[in-house]
């Protein structure tokens, strides 16, 4: 009963730390893209690319300009995303920072964030199992109800 109870709250934590990985990966994306776009090499690959009637000159005006524009076009596209979904951690962090205590958000942070297993928690913590469980519980069931109070309104 509880497991369905508590599904919503769960699946809300978690987000965040699907978000947190996606986050890491377009940081990382970005980070390439303006590693290769910045390399000498990148232009002379492309020069070598055009045809051979087009001058350096033509291609330096032309081509270089084109893949400027779409290597802040990626840029901008990366950032944009990158601050949605900061936004979206940022939202949960507040939630979970207004609503538990300072027990419970460490709880709720190793259990749903950093994947620890309640076991590993409670020895973390020097409190028993069966506590860092009622705790959860606790945690998982304002989580929930703020989640159903937002729907309503």
């Amino acid at each position: 009963m509880k497991e369905i109870k508590y599904k919503e709250a769960k699946e809300y934590l978690r987000e965040y730390q699907v978000l947190f990985f996606k986050a890491e990966r377009v940081k990382a994306s970005l980070e390439e893209l303006k590693r290769v776009a910045y390399t000498p090499n990148t232009t002379s690959i492309i020069a070598m690319n055009c045809s051979a009637r087009e001058t350096q000159n033509e291609f330096n005006k032309k081509h270089l300009n084109d893949l400027i524009n779409d290597i802040l076009d990626l840029e901008s596209k990366y950032i944009n995303k990158l601050n949605t979904l900061n936004n979206k951690m940022e939202s949960i962090d507040k939630m979970i920072s207004k609503l538990l205590s300072n027990t419970q958000k460490k709880i709720v942070l190793l259990k749903y964030i950093g994947n620890e297993r309640f076991e590993k928690i409670a020895v973390d913590l020097k409190i028993s199992y069966r506590q860092v469980l009622r705790i959860n519980d606790k945690a998982l069931s304002k989580i929930q109800n703020e989640i159903i109070r937002k729907e309503r309104t």
